[in-house]
């Protein structure tokens, strides 16, 4: 357990697919997957059709695949360009079926391979002592250090909603459940506002079918948390920069 296996660095280390907010690096991906196949275009149509292609591979990956990491979709495919994945012939062809077949290959073989590991993870874990009353209280000094240092600065900590169920159970926050759509409506705008002008940056050929995705989002009207913690954020944030005189004013206000 002194040295983590690759595949299991891989896994554990990076954040999930499905959990990746950033399009560029799922553009990486994509093309890594593309030059890794050495797949070319001839023309102009054989490269729009291979972008459109694009599009419902990474729908796919998202939806299929989004526990895996790019780092694990990228060491999949590597194997499989270096067949070591003996029940898969080798194309140079990147659409949903091969993308499926090889990381279920790499998914098999992966579980395989860290069998031993996982183990002795689990025996570890269950081991591990819980953290003393001390330790908790140091940890959570430490949230209260850099939730300061961020309001001060920015005045907003993306962090802070961390600390609205705490401080609405103690009455701190007061909000009524009109109030409380009202701000949601408020932060869902910005929010809607922001992903179409990131959109707008990107190419022309995904634009259309990311606005349509963005639009279904919020047109659903099931909560988007990202939106719901942003309002959290927001009332905790409003509270503590009225205790902002200094670190021990501030510090109080939430212990």
């Amino acid at each position: 357990m002194h040295s983590k296996p690759l595949l299991a660095k891989i896994n554990e280390d990076y954040p999930k697919l499905k959990d990746i907010q950033n399009s560029h690096d799922f553009d990486g991906l994509i093309n890594y997957l593309v030059t890794i196949l050495n797949i070319k275009c001839s023309n102009q149509d054989e490269e729009n059709d291979l972008k459109i292609q694009m599009l419902v591979v990474s729908d796919f990956l998202k939806s299929k695949f989004g526990s895996l990491t790019i780092e694990e979709i990228k060491e999949a495919f590597k194997m499989y360009a270096a067949r070591e994945f003996s029940k898969i012939k080798v194309f140079r062809l990147l659409d949903c079926i091969s993308i499926g077949e090889v990381l279920q290959a790499y998914t098999e073989y992966r579980n395989d391979s860290l069998r031993s590991y996982n183990s002795q993870k689990q025996i570890l874990l269950n081991t591990i002592p819980e953290k003393t009353a001390e330790e908790k209280k140091e940890i959570r000094l430490k949230f209260i250090e850099m939730l300061y240092n961020e309001i001060k600065t920015d005045k907003f900590s993306n962090n802070a909603w961390l600390l609205y169920d705490e401080f609405y159970a103690s009455g701190k926050i007061k909000i009524s459940e009109e109030q409380k759509k009202e701000l949601y409506n408020q932060q869902l705008l910005i929010y809607a506002t922001e992903q179409r002008t990131e959109i707008s940056k990107k190419n022309n050929l995904i634009t259309k079918p990311l606005l349509l995705d963005l639009n279904t989002k919020i047109q659903s009207g099931k909560p988007i948390e990202l939106v719901k913690n942003k309002c959290k954020s927001v009332l905790v944030c409003d509270y503590l920069k009225k205790n902002m005189y200094d670190f021990e004013t501030f510090k109080n206000a939430i212990l």
